[in-house]
This record gives structure tokens, C-alpha cells and sequence, in this order.
């Protein structure tokens, strides 16, 4: 798989996911693109850098989110040219100490429940419960997450979402976008219903659902932490991407899976 191919499929799903927020704002140009919510946590409005950037693409980039006046993520993917972090590090963003790998899969991974339940967010009641997910792991307000991912169910079938439960209690979710190639999205799980199961769990169920003969493959773009997870299911890196912010505290990358810089 081509990075700079799956970079563009990349931005073409991404605005499915986050379709709303304060101020919503899309934007791209020469190898760069924007996915900006308006809200004030940066994981919420996720730029990129793609490997046909060179620094004048950065230096638009940075006018964009100037003008957004929100905070954000922007990551730089590795053949971008070697003078497009300059007006980055010059507009304040600093790299993030470990690469966050842009992921494919090229073959459906087994189904694996771990005997729990998953069912497919079908009501307004259970996107809440999906809602309620993302926010904590997010550590941001469930009206935050509720204004920003897209209405459930869709019914242009632009999106979906899948819930693992233990009994009657939602434990993982996992966000998606169909296509011939899938995107994996907004995959969480609360720290207290971790390793049981959860998320292998919502990711298999889902692509299972997903997976018929068209399909290509799946990718997601992973933080740190769950690399060693994804590479089990079957992905592999076609991209190793710097994140680059701007005033994140220590809690917010330790959030998205990142060490103390």
C-alpha cells in the first residue's frame, strides 16, 4: 500500500467521523489537509502533512489553523521534505517524542468476542452510549464529543459504529467508515474494562460487517500505545508520522498515547 495514497483515502474519510463541532472548517491543498471541528481540544481538529509537502504547503497549513483559532494536532508524514516542520516549530508546535504509525491491513482478521456481546449502534440511546465512550477516553465533555461525531444511525450508511458490552454495561466502541477501503476510527475502551477483550472484540465484529468482495483493506491511524494491538490484529505501517502540537499539556499526550517529551 502506497503511504501517500492511503493519506489522501485518509482525508477523504475523516470528515464522516467529525462532521460537526463549534465552527466546523475543511480545507487542503498541495500535500496538505485540515479536518478542523472549532472546538478547543486538539484532538478534535487533526491536520496532516502529507509526504508532497514542502514548507510553503506547511506554512498555508499553519495560516489555516491561525485563522481556525483552535488548537490542533498536525502530523507530518515521513517523506515530507526536510524544511516542512520549519514554520511549525516557528508558529510554537513541538514534536511529540514517539511516531504514530499510519496502518493497513490487507486481509479480514478472524472474528474474536472473548464472550462478550457487540452490537451495532442503531439508536440515538446507543450512540449516546458510544458518545459517552469517546468522551472519557478522550478527556473531554460528552456535549463535545456529542457536537462533533456524526449522527447515528447514518442513513446514507457514510458511517457506523460498533459497541462491545460486558452484561448490560457498553465497555468498547469502535468507530468506521465503509469503503473499499475501511476506516477504523475513535476505537476506545475505558482503563477500567481494559484486557478483556473489548477492543479486538468491536474491531473484528465491525470489519467482519464491513468486508465483502470490493473491499481492499482496512486502515487506521494509531497512537503509540496501541500500535503492539493493531499489528496483532494484522495491520502493518505503511507511514511512521510525527505529531507535531502546540501547548499540549502532559496529561493530553499521555491521553493520546504519547510519553512525557
Amino acid at each position: 500500500m502506497d503511504a501517500a495514497a492511503l493519506w489522501e483515502t485518509f482525508a477523504e474519510h475523516a470528515p464522516r467521523v467529525r462532521p460537526g463541532g463549534r465552527a466546523p472548517a475543511r480545507a487542503s491543498g498541495n500535500g496538505w489537509f485540515a479536518v478542523v471541528t472549532g472546538e478547543a481540544h486538539p484532538d478534535l481538529n487533526e491536520c496532516v502533512l502529507t509526504s508532497r509537502a514542502r514548507a510553503a504547503d506547511a506554512a498555508d497549513l499553519v495560516a489555516f489553523i491561525a485563522v481556525a483559532g483552535v488548537p490542533a494536532l498536525v502530523s507530518v508524514a515521513s517523506g515530507a521534505g526536510p524544511d516542512v516542520t520549519a514554520p511549525l516549530a516557528a508558529a510554537g508546535f513541538e514534536p511529540a517524542p514517539a511516531p504514530e504509525p499510519l496502518m493497513w491491513c490487507p486481509a479480514q482478521p478472524p472474528r474474536s468476542t472473548a464472550g462478550l456481546r457487540v452490537e451495532e449502534v442503531r439508536s440515538a440511546r446507543e450512540r449516546d452510549r458510544a458518545v459517552a465512550i469517546v468522551a472519557g477516553a478522550h478527556m473531554m465533555a460528552a456535549e463535545v464529543a456529542d457536537r462533533t461525531l456524526a449522527p447515528l444511525p447514518d442513513p446514507d450508511g457514510r458511517v457506523a459504529a460498533w459497541i462491545a458490552y460486558e452484561g448490560d454495561e457498553p465497555i468498547s466502541v469502535v468507530w468506521a467508515t465503509p469503503g473499499t477501503r475501511i476506516g477504523i476510527w475513535s476505537m476506545m475502551t475505558p482503563a477500567r474494562h481494559r484486557r478483556k477483550g473489548g477492543a479486538r472484540a468491536v474491531l473484528t465484529c465491525a470489519l467482519e460487517a464491513l468486508w465483502d468482495a470490493d473491499t481492499e483493506g482496512a486502515f487506521l491511524f494509531s497512537t503509540p500505545a496501541g500500535r503492539p494491538f493493531y499489528e496483532a490484529a494484522g495491520f502493518t505501517a505503511v507511514d511512521d508520522a510525527t505529531t507535531w502540537t502546540r501547548g499540549a499539556s502532559a496529561e493530553f499526550l499521555a491521553a493520546i498515547g504519547q510519553p512525557a517529551r
